[in-house]
């Protein structure tokens, strides 16, 4: 799913909050309503104190207290329904836009992913936009609100006397400038303690998936030197950033204060003067009391503007990510499933020797290559190429006669599946790693694929079958078990072209035998490749690749190569004798 980019900056969250009209429509009715409220609210107080000091009616005076109570009571219930539907909108938006992120940095190419810790996509996803939700979830409520809160006093001060309406708006209209005028600074400071938090949580992460093997090999002081270092470069930066946002902090409170003293002096000499009633001195004290809340509330969220604008800029630059592998429009459903490379050449990204050079040879369809070579020959690199996680730099891959770059992406996934050596399992139960969450694959579907490759007696050792809760990274799993798990997905998924990487190389020899068993029943009508240091893993292909630095050595059929004495297979089957004997 190729995911729409947003526009930059705050307004890739507009596009969000606008699938949530209904909700947008009630909130803004509250909103208005309680500013409303909270504006007029005043003018009662008004007549109250001049009728009280030009001798009115006890009737007046109790219906303008009576009306002010009301309204205020009608103010604040509006205000509380107003931010419950905020936070519920802007958590409903950034749940919908962290779903956006997430695919769309899933589907970015291997090489892009590669460059990046889990810690940081954790902070940057998870971190960046809990910054963006809370932010927005008070965004029109108090920004936005406030805002036109303080046009409405302007506008009504105006109404009581044009020369206070116009000091006020001026004062206001200043503050607000002054906070423009720092807001960039800030947000480039945020940024940087926002990237600053990612480095941090990403070493952090590394450490504690690697914390066997540091505590077995003595590592603690070089990852608790390096931890230092990365907290204090997020110590400093966090510094900065508080240093700029105290600035606003301060350059609103200023203005506040100030458009305060200006207004009592102004009131003050207006009322000597007789061009305003005592009552209308109280209501420009009253909207400038009222106003003190929102005035730290906007600080406050102004704040949080140039921490979501950092956060905003960070998912932008995250969206802005694109790839260089791009499928086609073609499909793999009638072609064969036999794989041609034609003089491939690839490069990982900086590497100065290809990792793969000038490969060429064919794969029938329905047979399986075992792949051979000591660590470091291109065996892995093999697999990513087929399912194009990369892309060769030189020459061309075909699955029947279609190029697969031409092939639609999902499409050529569907069509293989790759066992890695390295098994992901998740802190879920057997039935969903095993599914992927997939609801629509019956338990019966399962138990049937798990009796007919005999592992029966593994699922009966599971304390509650299919049901039974995987610790994180599949802990208390035995690499047998796991690799099992692995053969019961790749069932399920039927690919056409299957990929083995190293599948028995953690394997005792009886359950290396068991799983043998798997793999002929799994290999079975399909295209396979078998990437093994263990040669008794390839004694089911039909041929033997063998790799060193990076070219093929030798390919040819196993039995040809097995009886060849000149052979590379040939003299590791010798070798593997001959240690069989002792």
């Amino acid at each position: 799913m190729q995911v729409k980019q947003p526009n930059t900056g705050l307004f890739l969250f507009f596009r969000y909050l606008l699938t949530l009209k209904l909700r947008f429509a009630i909130m803004s009715i509250c909103v208005l309503a309680s500013i409303t409220l909270q504006i007029i609210n005043p003018i009662f107080a008004q007549n109250f104190i001049n009728s009280a000091v030009s001798g009115g009616s006890v009737h007046v005076l109790y219906a303008d207290a009576a009306f002010f109570l009301l309204f205020a009571v009608f103010a604040y219930a509006l205000s509380l329904a107003a931010a419950y539907t905020s936070q519920d909108i802007g958590w409903r938006a950034s749940n919908a836009l962290r779903e956006d992120l997430l695919l769309h940095c899933l589907t970015r190419d291997q090489s892009w992913l590669n460059s990046k810790t889990p810690g940081e996509f954790i902070e940057r996803i998870d971190g960046d936009l809990t910054v963006l939700a809370n932010f927005f979830a008070e965004f029109i409520v108090r920004i936005i609100g406030y805002s036109l809160m303080a046009i409405g006093i302007s506008i009504s001060i105006a109404f009581v006397n044009g020369v206070a309406g116009l000091i006020f708006f001026g004062s206001l209209a200043g503050s607000v400038l002054l906070i423009r005028l720092t807001n960039s600074a800030v947000v480039r400071a945020g940024v940087n303690e926002r990237q600053a938090d990612a480095e941090l949580f990403g070493f952090m992460e590394e450490a504690l998936r690697g914390r066997e093997d540091i505590t077995y090999n003595g590592g603690a002081p070089y990852a608790l030197y390096t931890y230092l270092l990365s907290a204090k470069k997020m110590f400093k930066n966090g510094r900065s950033s508080n240093f700029m946002k105290t600035i606003t902090w301060a350059v609103t409170y200023v203005s506040y204060y100030s458009t305060t003293a200006i207004i009592l002096v102004v009131s003050y000499l207006l009322y000597s003067h007789h061009a305003i009633t005592l009552g209308a001195v109280f209501v420009f004290y009253q909207y400038i009391s009222i106003l003190q809340n929102p005035i730290e509330q906007l600080t406050q969220q102004t704040q949080k503007m140039q921490s979501a604008q950092s956060s905003a800029k960070r998912i932008t630059e995250l969206f802005a990510v694109s790839n260089k592998i791009i499928g086609g429009s073609s499909s793999l459903r009638e072609e064969k499933s036999d794989i041609t490379m034609q003089h491939v050449t690839f490069f990982y990204d900086d590497a100065q020797t290809p990792a793969l050079h000038d490969i060429t040879l064919h794969i029938p369809e329905g047979k399986t290559v075992g792949v051979i070579g000591r660590t470091g020959s291109g065996k892995t690199t093999l697999s990513r190429l087929l399912a194009r996680l990369y892309d060769p730099q030189e020459g061309s891959i075909f699955i029947g006669t279609t190029d697969i770059r031409t092939v639609d992406i999902r499409d050529l996934r569907a069509h293989i599946a790759v066992a890695p050596q390295d098994i992901q399992l998740f802190h879920a139960t057997v039935r969903e790693n095993i599914t992927f969450c997939n609801t629509a694959i019956a338990d019966d579907t399962i138990l049937a694929l798990i009796h007919s490759m005999g592992l029966d007696f593994w699922l009966n050792q599971l304390p509650n079958g299919l049901d039974t809760m995987l610790e994180s990274h599949g802990s208390g799993l035995s690499a047998g078990e796991t690799q099992f798990l692995a053969f019961l997905r790749l069932f399920l998924q039927n690919p056409k072209i299957l990929i083995l990487d190293e599948p028995s190389s953690r394997l005792d020899p009886i359950t290396e035998s068991l799983m043998t068993n798997c793999m002929q029943q799994l290999l079975a009508g399909r295209t396979g490749i078998i990437i093994a240091h263990r040669l008794k893993t390839i004694q089911q292909a039909d041929y033997i690749m063998a790799l060193e630095n990076g070219k093929i050595i030798e390919y040819d059929t196993r039995e040809r190569l097995a009886n060849n004495p000149q052979s590379y297979y040939s003299g590791l089957l010798k070798a593997n004798s001959a240690e069989a004997l002792f």
